[in-house]
């Protein structure tokens, strides 16, 4: 098959998975208000909420009173999307729109970071202007990791080492997910008591295990000798390009203030970007507590 063809056969697969999740959502969505009787029923329409009762309006104008009594208590009303936008409570929408930004300048200080163990000067003016583009073809392309492609691509263009600048890209990536999962397990160890937060307790003390394990297995010179990483990494394919990767990746084992630094940028960053979500949640009027979103959120941006 022609490299070009098969080259546009991807991209357009890759939309059409994202063209099909968005109606997927879409579909999704109550854009109706909702109110659930004692039987369970969903009854759809515009719903006037009285102290007593509920007012159901339907589309055909038909008008039907529902009592507290004979709704469901635990979820008795749901505002829908439309109800919900014209409710938004805007002084916590600005506020979250002004912070927002601040996780992007914080990420380009781990990058500019992670590129001077490498001694790449790159301008943090420069760093800030990829790593917004990064986040603006995040959302264009499908997946976040396709911003990261057009960032890499920036770089390469930018830095004399080249390679390793593509690297340091994806490492940073790499440091954003450990952050990611450091931050959700310490919201969760200080909410043990919590059930619903511990759904995901396992899953991030597995994926931290693995990480510590594998950082100690790539750093350590005996276990990469006895292990057998180091013979591993000369039996495989394109040696030269992995020996490479190899080298540009050990080099930060020289520079340790600069990897926990990174990681705790990281989590300044994300404190920040999960504050975002949650300041868009009180501007709905969700009622979400905070904890739930620094423990799920992480969760959904990892996967």
């Amino acid at each position: 098959m022609d490299a070009a063809l098969k080259s546009r056969l991807i991209m357009l697969l890759r939309w059409g998975v994202t063209v099909a999740a968005v109606l997927w959502v879409l579909l999704k969505i109550d854009w109706r208000d909702q109110v659930r009787t004692a039987r369970g029923e969903p009854m759809r329409g515009r719903v006037e909420v009285l102290e007593d009762r509920f007012i159901v309006t339907g589309s055909d104008g038909t008008a039907v009173e529902v009592m507290r009594d004979g709704a469901d208590g635990r979820n008795e009303f749901q505002p829908g999307f439309l109800t919900l936008l014209k409710n938004i409570q805007p002084l916590y929408l600005v506020v979250g729109l002004l912070v927002y930004p601040i996780a992007n300048v914080f990420g380009a200080v781990r990058w500019k970071a992670l590129l001077r163990a490498h001694r790449i000067e790159i301008s943090f003016l420069r760093c800030l202007q990829l790593t917004w583009m990064g986040f603006f073809w995040s959302l264009i392309l499908p997946g976040v990791t396709g911003g990261d492609v057009v960032k890499a691509y920036a770089a390469a263009r930018t830095a004399e080492k080249r390679a390793v600048a593509v690297l340091t890209v994806f490492f940073d990536r790499l440091i954003g997910l450990i952050a990611l999962a450091i931050l959700s397990g310490l919201v969760i160890l200080f909410n043990l008591h919590n059930k619903e937060l511990r759904v995901v307790s396992t899953g991030i003390l597995v994926f931290i295990s693995i990480i510590v394990g594998a950082g100690v297995w790539f750093y350590s010179r005996r276990l990469r000798r006895w292990l057998g990483l180091d013979w591993l990494l000369g039996v495989l394919p394109f040696r030269e390009r992995v020996a490479q990767i190899d080298t540009a990746l050990f080099e930060y084992r020289y520079h340790k203030r600069t990897l926990i630094g990174s990681v705790v940028v990281s989590l300044a960053a994300h404190v920040v970007n999960v504050g975002a979500f949650f300041l868009a949640g009180e501007a709905l009027g969700l009622g979400v507590s905070w904890q739930h979103y620094f423990v799920f959120i992480p969760v959904v941006l990892m996967v």
